[in-house]
C-alpha cells in the first residue's frame, strides 16, 4: 500500500522505531540510529511483527536496513511474508534497491535483479565471486574520472570481507550485500551483513577479547585472525584503504560499533546487541593511492617480473586465469596451489612461470594461500630459483610479495620443504 506524504513531513523527522501490536513503525531515516532503535526492542516483541509501516520514513540506507532485515530473516519461524505500508519516496527505495522483496521475505534472484539491488548469498560459490567481479566492472563503467587504484582497492576489500563471512562467521543466513556506484557524488559504497558468531566470538579461538569493543580494536590490527595459519588482512586492509582515501567505515558487531570518519577520527559506540557483523565501506571513486603502501606490503623481489621468456622444454607455464574465475578467497588459492604442486612434483621442469594474464586483482588471502604457502613448501631458496611471474601488474606483484614475505617470516620452519624432481 502506498501513502502519499510530502517530503517536508518526513525527511528531517527525528528517528524513532516502535512496535504497536503486530506493527513495526519507523519514523525518519532508516540509518544506523534507526537500527539501534530497532534492536533496543526486546527480541520476543520483534519476533511477533507481521506488518511494517514506512509511511513516515525519509531516506533508507543499507547500513540501517540490512541488520534489521537479517534479524527479521532469522527471528521468526513463520515463513509468511510481511505486509509493508509505505509512502511515495520509500517506494523508490523499495523498487530501486530491491528492499521490498527483502522486507516481505520474498525470495531473491541474484541474477535477474538489477545490479544495484541487495543480493543474498546463502553460501559461498561462483555467484559470490562473480558478484565481486561485476562490482569492479560497474565501478569502471559508471564512476566518472575514476582511478584504477580505486577499482583495485574496491576489488581487494570486497573480496577479503566477503571471504571472511563464509570462512570465519558461520552465518545462519549467509551474506546480504549491496554495492553502489554513485557517479554524481563520486562515491563507491558497499554494505554487507551476516548473522554469524560475531567478531568477539570468532577471535576467542586465537585471542581473549574481554568485550565487543576490544574485539573490534583487535580485529582491525594487522596480522590479527581467528584461524591459525591465516594472516588477518581483511579488516586491517579495508580500514587502512578507507583512511588513506578519506572515505568512511562503519563496523557493528555485538554490543559495539566503530565509525571511521572522513577526517580519520575513530569513534566507538555502545550499541544494542546484534548477532553477527554489519559493515559499511565508503570510498571516493576518484581515489588515487598506492595499494602496496596502504597495505604495508614490502615489495622485495622474491619473485621477478618475467617480461620476455621463450617457452622451451622443461618450462611449466601456469595460467591461473584458466584455473579459476575469481581470485579472492583461500579455498580457490588452496585448490590452485594443490594443482601447481602436483604439476611441479611430477614434471621434470627447469622453471615454473605463474602467468597472471587476464587477472586484474588478487586478495592477500588468495596470494598467501597460493604462493605464500607454496614458497614455504618448496623452500625459499628453491622458490627464488624456480618460480617467475609473468603478466603481473605492480599492485598484484606487491600483494604477492607481501604475502610471501609474511608467510616465510611466520612459518619458515613450520612446514617440511617439498622436493622438486629434477
Amino acid at each position: 500500500m502506498r501513502v502519499l506524504v510530502k517530503p517536508s513531513e518526513r525527511r528531517d523527522a527525528p528517528v524513532s522505531v516502535k512496535v504497536t501490536g503486530k506493527t513495526l513503525r519507523f519514523r525518519g531515516n532508516i540509518d544506523l540510529e534507526a537500527a539501534r532503535g530497532y534492536f533496543e526492542i526486546p527480541q520476543n516483541v520483534r519476533t511477533s511483527v507481521k506488518f511494517i509501516n514506512l509511511t513516515d520514513v525519509g531516506d533508507v540506507y543499507a547500513i540501517g536496513l540490512l541488520p534489521i532485515v537479517a534479524d527479521l530473516m532469522t527471528a521468526s519461524a513463520s515463513p509468511k511474508r510481511l505486509r509493508i505500508d509505505y509512502n511515495d519516496r520509500v517506494e523508490r527505495w523499495l523498487d530501486l534497491y530491491g528492499y521490498r522483496s527483502l522486507l516481505s521475505r520474498a525470495p531473491l534472484d541474484n541474477r535477474s535483479t538489477p545490479p544495484q539491488c541487495i543480493k543474498h548469498f546463502p553460501e559461498d560459490g561462483a555467484d559470490m565471486h562473480l558478484y565481486v567481479t561485476w562490482s569492479v566492472d560497474e565501478f569502471l563503467n559508471r564512476a566518472h574520472h575514476c582511478a584504477r587504484s580505486g577499482a583495485q582497492s574496491l576489488e581487494w576489500a570486497l573480496g577479503e570481507l566477503t571471504g571472511n563471512v563464509f570462512h570465519h562467521a558461520g552465518s545462519d543466513i549467509g551474506l546480504l550485500v549491496q554495492c553502489l556506484i554513485q557517479p554524481v557524488s563520486h562515491r563507491c559504497i558497499f554494505t554487507l551483513v551476516d548473522t554469524g558468531m560475531g567478531i568477539r566470538e570468532s577471535l576467542k579461538k586465537s585471542h581473549s577479547p574481554q568485550n565487543d569493543r576490544e574485539a573490534i580494536e583487535l580485529a582491525i590490527q594487522q596480522g590479527i585472525t581467528s584461524k591459525r595459519g591465516n594472516q588477518g588482512w581483511g579488516l586491517f586492509g579495508s580500514t587502512a584503504i578507507v583512511e588513506a582515501a578519506h572515505g568512511s567505515f562503519t563496523l557493528w558487531s555485538g554490543n559495539a560499533a566503530l565509525i571511521i570518519h572522513q577526517d580519520g577520527a575513530r569513534e566507538y559506540l555502545t550499541m544494542p546487541y546484534f548477532k553477527g557483523t554489519a559493515i559499511d565501506w565508503r570510498m571516493p571513486t576518484q581515489t588515487r593511492l598506492n595499494l602496496q603502501d596502504v597495505l604495508k606490503i614490502k615489495n622485495e623481489p622474491l619473485t621477478l617480473l618475467w617480461d620476455k621468456y621463450d617457452i622451451e622444454v622443461g618450462v611449466l607455464r601456469f595460467r591461473i586465469a584458466d584455473e579459476a574465475k575469481s581470485f579472492i578467497d583461500r579455498p580457490t588459492g588452496k585448490r590452485l596451489r594443490t594443482r601447481l604442486l602436483n604439476l611441479t612434483r611430477d614434471a621434470v621442469t627447469k622453471r615454473c612461470i605463474v602467468d597472471f594474464e587476464g587477472v586484474r586483482m588478487v586478495t592477500s588471502s588468495f596470494a598467501d594461500e597460493l604462493l605464500g604457502k607454496f614458497a614455504v613448501l618448496v623452500g625459499e631458496d628453491r622458490y627464488k630459483r624456480f618460480v617467475r611471474l609473468d603478466n603481473v601488474n605492480e599492485v598484484i606483484l606487491g600483494i604477492v610479495n607481501g604475502a610471501i614475505q609474511e608467510r616465510l617470516r611466520t612459518e619458515r620452519h613450520a612446514l617440511t620443504p617439498m622436493r622438486i624432481t629434477r
